[in-house]
């Protein structure tokens, strides 16, 4: 009885082994395609991925010094951005959690009730930046004012303490 259930042990393994021996080459060029399709897919993205990132750069740069010039703009700017960060970041919660629901719910018209939800909530987000976008206008409205009371007093200034001096 030993014998044979030893007999069995080394038939099945002897099995499993030349099993396994037939799909290692099948397996290896599967592998070897796989690899092949990657690297000649990240061969043609390169010069795509260089081309936006170089792009993307000369614009970062652009707004930068158009920022730094132009002080009202940079003004306008951070305040919308402080306006409509909280409305965005709510926005963007309430999408992903409107989505999960209906993607664990429905099954069928996902993307039709999806897209219903979202313009609902696009409709309060659409108010809630226009206000952000008023005071995004008056407060660039009042710092422009003052930008320009302070860059008058600048250019002024010299003059202004000549003509003190003299008269002292």
């Amino acid at each position: 009885m030993a014998d044979r259930v030893a007999q069995a042990g080394t038939n099945i393994g002897r099995n499993v082994k030349d099993t396994a021996q037939a799909y290692v080459p099948d397996a290896q060029a599967a592998e070897g395609m796989a690899v092949s399709v990657v690297n000649r897919t990240k061969e043609m993205m390169a010069p795509v991925v260089s081309t936006v990132s170089g792009y993307t750069g000369w614009m970062i740069g652009v707004s930068r010094e158009l920022m730094e010039r132009f002080p009202p703009l940079k003004c306008f700017v951070y305040t919308m951005a402080a306006a409509s960060a909280v409305p965005v970041s709510v926005f963007l919660g309430y999408g992903a959690a409107t989505g999960s629901v209906v993607l664990g719910v429905a099954g069928t018209i996902v993307t039709v009730v999806q897209g219903f939800i979202l313009a609902i909530g696009a409709f309060f987000l659409f108010w809630w930046l226009l206000g952000a976008f008023a005071v995004a206008c008056v407060t660039t409205f009042w710092f422009s004012g003052g930008y320009l009371v302070y860059s008058a007093y600048k250019r002024i200034q010299p003059t202004i303490q000549g003509a003190v001096q003299s008269a002292t």
